[in-house]
């Protein structure tokens, strides 16, 4: 960089060599609500499933390239090479994908306006230690900030709003084809299409894997 004019020049890295580094920011105004969940729920659910399946979980392939690098960058503990780990992860991602759908419905905000972090972490033992969803949605302007979520963060409303999301666990307009579609070795997914659960690539922090509404 320099000045044309001049015939001056300045090198691109002198920030860097003078110990100074400079980049672009954005200042986003937000608002989010974070579910906390009980490990032995997720292990009670997990487990049920996984006995009604008709495939083992350790026969199923893992979610491939770049979004298994970057779900076990973020959720270290978690085995994703078969057994247990991709069911269980199967379970929390899919109620986010419920709560975000009933959330939206509620809050003003369009399916693509809310975005998911996923928190599943495992013990020694293979247990659930911790198990989350943050739910969020944050912009430049002033319209993250509408509290159209915030709102909805009273016991109450949270309790209607979980209860409801389970509950359209059993409706699916593609039925009853969504509802028979099981996991396979190539296939992460179950029950599981865009009339129920998928969502906009901007909300979805998975590409809509590891998704199935049918929990015995």
């Amino acid at each position: 960089k320099g000045d044309p004019e001049q015939g001056t020049g300045q090198p691109i890295d002198a920030g860097i060599i003078s110990g100074r580094m400079y980049g672009m920011a954005r200042e986003h105004h937000g608002e989010g609500i974070y579910f906390d969940i009980k490990p032995g729920w997720v292990e009670a659910v997990g487990q049920a499933r996984d006995s009604a399946l008709s495939e083992s979980h350790a026969s199923m392939s893992p979610c491939s390239g770049s979004l298994r690098n970057d779900v076990q960058e973020q959720l270290p503990t978690l085995d994703l090479e078969g057994g247990s780990g991709g069911n269980l992860l199967t379970i929390v991602h899919t109620l986010s994908h419920l709560l975000i759908r009933e959330i939206c419905s509620v809050s003003g905000y369009s399916l693509g306006s809310i975005r998911e972090r996923i928190y599943l972490e495992m013990n020694e033992d293979g247990g659930v230690a911790h198990a989350g969803i943050f739910l969020y949605t944050s912009g430049p302007s002033s319209d993250g900030t509408l509290g159209g979520l915030v709102r909805q963060g009273t016991p109450q409303l949270m309790e209607n709003l979980i209860k409801r999301a389970l509950a359209a666990r059993d409706i699916c307009s593609n039925d009853p084809v969504c509802m028979d579609h099981v996991p396979s070795a190539s296939e992460r997914n179950g029950s599981a299409c865009h009339s129920c659960l998928y969502l906009p690539e901007t909300s979805c922090e998975m590409g809509n894997l590891f998704l199935d509404r049918r929990w015995p």
